[in-house]
């Protein structure tokens, strides 16, 4: 090969290599575009889909905006609470709304507070009552114990109670019999001083008749201070004592006294009756329903005082 075509492949070598250059460079302007493009087709993408994103956040705070107004200012309650004006625009609006939510949620916070000190006072005083049921179950059982124990005490007093009134009863008896014993001896004295004195007349009757002839002998008249006891058996006490010596009692014609019944007369001293005594009789003149006047038929063995008993016989005899 000569110089001249070495010369020439030399050059066309170089055009080869520069060709080859702008074939690169080419394509890597077109592969750059091609990035470039697709880069900012993403952005684009990216663009509309905030875009998008936006307009959707925007009609939702629309819709909510007139939801918020329709429904929560519909009443005008929070627009009081807020003191809202016509004039206010929506983020002052939204301001004064959130201090009143604000102001709401501290106040519930401290009501919840409140509800939970509440509920531990209501669980302590649960705690309180359970223990005290326990108490008052172990009080009722002793009460229970306490009330049988009672009732025993009750029975066993009212058997000693019984016994006692059973002694007093028996005591009592045999002390009225001491008394109407007592009685019955003085009474038994004054009639045997009576039947001395009678026998006393009787001898002087009979001495008088022996002296005059059976043709001159006295007629005996009745005795005044013999007994004419009421045909039932009555028992009273004086009412009042008159100076003259007349009595009044309480016993009349309903309980069986006629004018002319005679009554024994006597007064007991249940504390002593060694004091209890006779006094004598009485007979009757005048008589009414429910009382009666009365004289002694002979001088008593004492004054007579009110409240001294009288009865158609002496107690025991």
């Amino acid at each position: 090969m000569t110089a001249v075509g070495k010369i020439l492949v030399f050059f066309n070598l170089i055009f080869s290599l520069i060709v080859g250059a702008f074939v690169v460079v080419v394509y890597i302007s077109q592969t750059h575009w091609a990035f470039e493009y697709n880069d900012l087709k993403k952005r684009y993408e990216v663009a509309d889909a905030s875009n998008a994103a936006y307009q959707t956040e925007l009609k939702k705070a629309s819709d909510y905006a007139k939801s918020f107004n329709d429904q929560v200012l519909r009443d005008g309650a929070l627009e009081k609470a807020a003191s809202l004006k016509p004039d206010d625009d929506q983020p002052t609006k939204l301001k004064k709304i959130r201090d009143v939510i604000t102001a709401a949620l501290a106040d519930a916070v401290t009501q919840k507070g409140a509800a939970d000190d509440a509920r531990k006072q209501l669980e302590d005083t649960k705690q309180k009552l359970t223990a005290s049921d326990a108490v008052a179950t172990a009080k009722e059982a002793e009460v229970q114990k306490r009330q049988e124990e009672s009732k025993m005490t009750r029975e066993l007093l009212a058997a000693e109670t019984k016994k006692n009134l059973e002694a007093v009863v028996a005591l009592g008896k045999e002390h009225d019999d001491a008394v109407a014993q007592h009685i019955l001896a003085a009474s038994a004295q004054a009639r045997m001083t009576q039947l001395a004195e009678e026998n006393d007349r009787l001898a002087k009757d009979n001495q008088k008749l022996m002296a005059g002839g059976a043709g001159t002998a006295p007629v005996s008249a009745p005795r005044k201070d013999s007994a004419n006891a009421p045909t039932v058996n009555v028992q009273g006490r004086i009412r009042e004592v008159d100076p003259s010596g007349l009595v009044r009692i309480s016993l009349g014609s309903d309980a069986g006294l006629v004018k002319g019944n005679t009554l024994e007369v006597y007064r007991l001293n249940t504390q002593a009756p060694d004091l209890s005594k006779y006094l004598g009789r009485i007979k009757i003149i005048q008589v009414t329903a429910t009382e009666a006047v009365a004289e002694p038929v002979r001088k008593t063995s004492g004054p007579l005082q009110i409240g001294d008993q009288v009865s158609s016989k002496i107690l025991g005899g």
